[in-house]
């Protein structure tokens, strides 16, 4: 983990047993299934709960949005980078493959029970508890950094970012899951994807939409558990989508690239 900074004093964080350390003296426990919890002052992480992580990973392990993994994948295959960066990893689940593609790959994401999975399943990258408006990164240590569906901090990210850095962001797009918000909903809004032009150059835009057909009600109960529909849905807007038996769903996912902007 060579690329890991203190938190505390930002000096280089080094391995030992069960520990990161710094020169400082500083050092943070690693837990048992690899990561480490690099919040300090005593803040606890938050992000995902143990119930939704549980349902997004069934969900996505069933292969539903594998063509946007492997979409993905392909992207950063390109670039061969030196250091690749997954801010607000989850599970690790697009991680674990991009990470291939990459000399060293890194993880960062608030949730305890997701990088509980993460670490577990992926032996190849460096997962750590981390606020991605606060990376443990020096200034232009990274080629290529992911954005999943994951808070986008653009000052931070622009700062670690190497000078030809390459940033990849995935956002619903407009009709993701069109048909699912049709059940729970009278009236549909489309999701309008955001573009961050103040510190990048947008250097390929993209949309890519699929079906999907789901048979099976633990699956469309993952599917429901790990949006933020679940959280504002009214109870008869639930109970007509535990009346489906089958839901014939469109995947659409906004992905831009952008480049760092170079300042002159």
């Amino acid at each position: 983990m060579k690329m890991l900074l203190c938190p505390i004093c930002q000096t280089e964080l080094r391995r030992t047993e069960k520990q990161m350390k710094c020169e400082n003296g500083h050092s943070f426990d690693l837990a048992r299934q690899g990561y480490v919890n690099l919040m300090i002052n005593g803040k606890k992480s938050s992000g995902d709960d143990r119930d939704m992580v549980k349902s997004r990973h069934l969900f996505l392990e069933e292969g539903f949005y594998a063509p946007l993994r492997d979409h993905v994948s392909n992207l950063i295959a390109s670039r061969k980078p030196q250091v690749l960066v997954d801010a607000g990893c989850g599970e690790g689940y697009y991680t674990k493959v991009c990470a291939q593609h990459a000399r060293e790959a890194y993880g960062f994401d608030l949730s305890k029970a997701a990088l509980k999975l993460a670490a577990a399943n992926d032996a190849k990258t460096h997962y750590a508890i981390a606020s991605l408006a606060h990376l443990p990164l020096a200034d232009e240590s990274v080629d290529v950094l992911l954005s999943v569906f994951a808070p986008f901090d653009e000052a931070e990210f622009q700062r670690v970012l190497k000078a030809d850095g390459l940033l990849i962001q995935v956002q619903p797009g407009p009709y993701h899951l069109y048909e699912l918000k049709q059940i729970l909903y009278e009236r549909v809004q489309l999701h309008e994807p955001t573009v961050h032009s103040r510190s990048f150059d947008v250097v390929k835009a993209e949309t890519l939409t699929y079906p999907m057909e789901i048979h099976e009600p633990q699956h469309l109960q993952a599917l429901f558990q790990m949006t933020p529909y679940y959280w504002k849905s009214p109870r008869e807007s639930r109970s007509r989508l535990q009346a489906k038996s089958v839901l014939q769903v469109r995947a659409s996912f906004h992905i831009v690239c952008y480049r760092k902007q170079v300042k002159k």
